[in-house]
C-alpha cells in the first residue's frame, strides 16, 4: 500500500492478522455489527480506512523506519487520526458480546 518493494517478517505479521481478522470475519459482524471492518475501494482507500481506526502513528513511524515517502497528496487523504479505543465500537446492541 506504500510501495514498499522489500520483503520483511512484518508483513507477514500484518498478513497473518489480516487473513485472521477474514476468517472470523462473521464474529465481527456480530459484534462490531460492521462488515468488513476497513472497507477501501483502492490500496489508497484502504490505507485511509486502516488509519481512520488504527491511527496514523504506527503508519508515520514504519514510513520513517523504512525512509518511504508518500506523495503529498496521499499525506492530505490520509491525514492525521488518533487510534480510536475498541471500545468505542461497543453498542448497546452488541454490549453483551464483549467483554
Amino acid at each position: 500500500m506504500v510501495d514498499y518493494n522489500y520483503y520483511d517478517y512484518s508483513l507477514d505479521m500484518w498478513s497473518t492478522g489480516a487473513m485472521f481478522a477474514s476468517m472470523v470475519n462473521h464474529v465481527f459482524i456480530q459484534i462490531f455489527k460492521k462488515e468488513p471492518f476497513f472497507m477501501g475501494d483502492s490500496n489508497r482507500d484502504q490505507l485511509v480506512k486502516i488509519c481512520q481506526v488504527l491511527g496514523t502513528d504506527g503508519l508515520f513511524k514504519y514510513l520513517k523506519k523504512y525512509n518511504l515517502k508518500l506523495d503529498d497528496d496521499f499525506y492530505k487523504m490520509i491525514g492525521k487520526h488518533t487510534a480510536k479505543p475498541w471500545s468505542k465500537f461497543i453498542k448497546p446492541d452488541n454490549q453483551s458480546l464483549c467483554s
